[in-house]
């Protein structure tokens, strides 16, 4: 099992608003639902206000939708800003909530499939991607079947360490996406890992794909992965 030491510095000023920012998801995790998805929609307003954010979106809904008015693209928008701040709800009743509220809003669907990968005695990747629910579905699907998922290294070593404690414990295990190496060896153990391909990691290691019809460049990881660890992939899904 992957560990992140605490470290004494995490008490420094410089981590009080990150500390400050748990307490917060906290609270937000003993919220009522519906008052949840609220505040999510609100935090989404919020968000929109971000020129940089609100911009790339704007060019890539114009890339993905050309035929649409600029009207109809700005509506899609909006509603792409709120289901970001729904998702930053959502991450807070995983990491905080109780496991009766997570089985109550999420469900499972094609478990069969997995079950069946399972009875090949072979390492299993699942091939996913970050939709903006994972979180809230990955530990809801940590309830029925352990697993080791991935994650992206942030700049802050505190948030880190949390994330992927908070991980650990809903899921099994958790691997940084960097440390291709280990992601690897646990599928060639017979592990079963979350992989998700869909980041641009470089030029490196890529090709470039149609996406929305635009040459869009994606990790070949799966691909490799699967291949050096004999594994089976099973696509997974994460919908709102």
């Amino acid at each position: 099992m992957s560990r992140i030491q605490p470290s004494y510095k995490f008490l420094a000023p410089a981590y009080w608003p990150t500390w400050l920012g748990f307490a917060g998801m906290w609270m937000i995790a003993r919220l009522p639902f519906r008052l949840q998805m609220m505040l999510g929609n609100a935090l989404g307003s919020v968000l929109r206000m971000a020129r940089r954010r609100r911009f790339i979106t704007g060019v890539n809904l114009e890339l993905a939708f050309p035929d649409l008015s600029f009207d109809e693209r700005q509506k899609i928008s909006g509603k792409v800003f709120g289901a970001v701040g729904k998702g930053l709800v959502e991450t807070a009743i995983a990491w905080f909530g109780t496991d009766r509220r997570i089985r109550s809003v999420v469900d499972i669907q094609g478990m069969e499939h997995l079950k069946e990968a399972l009875t090949h005695n072979k390492g299993i990747l699942l091939l996913g991607a970050h939709f903006i629910p994972v979180d809230i579905c990955g530990r809801r699907f940590g309830m029925e079947q352990r697993f080791t998922t991935t994650y992206k290294p942030t700049g802050n070593p505190a948030f880190e360490y949390v994330m992927h404690q908070r991980r650990v414990k809903n899921c099994g295990d958790a691997i940084p996406v960097t440390d291709m190496r280990k992601i690897v060896k646990t599928v060639k153990n017979g592990g079963l890992v979350w992989y998700a391909p869909d980041q641009n990691y470089g030029l490196k290691g890529s090709a470039f794909v149609p996406f929305f019809g635009v040459p869009t460049a994606t990790t070949m990881g799966t691909s490799k992965i699967a291949r050096m660890a004999n594994a089976l992939v099973v696509p997974t899904f994460t919908i709102r």
